[in-house]
């Protein structure tokens, strides 16, 4: 190869970089794609994964969100049920108080069983309520099952999650943020 090639080839090579990191920071950018790492514990979920996107969310990584620290209310349900639109509009409201406080996602009911592991049949009703505690695990002690909350237990009887079917008010929902530990 003749020393012009060699230059036009270690140009092309540079330019070509360029562009590679120039579009990468635009996805970066323009997609959120944001990791703990970025910007520190506290911000990094909240501003980008707290919610709230336009339609209930396929799967997520449960596990990964527990590593926050941070309570999360999961609220299980589908965009064209009527109950589920109208407590959305209080995850919204309530969504806007709490970054960097708590996590809030909306799963798709066709997800559950693949994001919280539990099996067909054990959530009857829709908006149903996923808590998790700060540490992790199922809020305990929510209330009592004639007010709609009930634990949802593995073979073994050990409590997986606490949950909640049907409506619960925006005050009902910060009062169970406190108590799963919301600053």
């Amino acid at each position: 190869m003749t020393k012009k090639g060699i230059v036009l080839s270690v140009i092309l090579a540079i330019l070509l970089i360029t562009i590679a990191i120039i579009l990468f920071k635009h996805d970066y950018k323009i997609n959120g794609n944001q990791t703990k790492t970025d910007t520190g514990l506290n911000t990094a979920l909240p501003e980008n994964e707290t919610i709230i996107g336009a339609a209930y969310e396929a799967k997520f990584d449960l596990e990964e969100l527990k590593a926050f620290g941070l309570p999360i209310l999961i609220q299980i349900g589908i965009d064209q049920n009527e109950d589920c639109a109208r407590m959305r509009a209080d995850i919204e409201e309530l969504n806007k108080g709490i970054k960097g406080k708590a996590i809030i996602k909306l799963l798709d009911i066709k997800d559950c069983e693949e994001v919280l592991n539990i099996g067909n049949g054990v959530i009857n009703n829709i908006p149903t309520q996923v808590f998790i505690s700060q540490d992790g695990t199922p809020l305990k002690s929510a209330g009592s099952e004639l007010f709609g909350y009930k634990e949802i237990k593995d073979e073994k009887g050990e409590h997986l999650y606490t949950i909640h079917e049907g409506d619960l008010t925006l005050d009902e929902m910060k009062e169970l943020l406190v108590k799963m530990g919301m600053k």
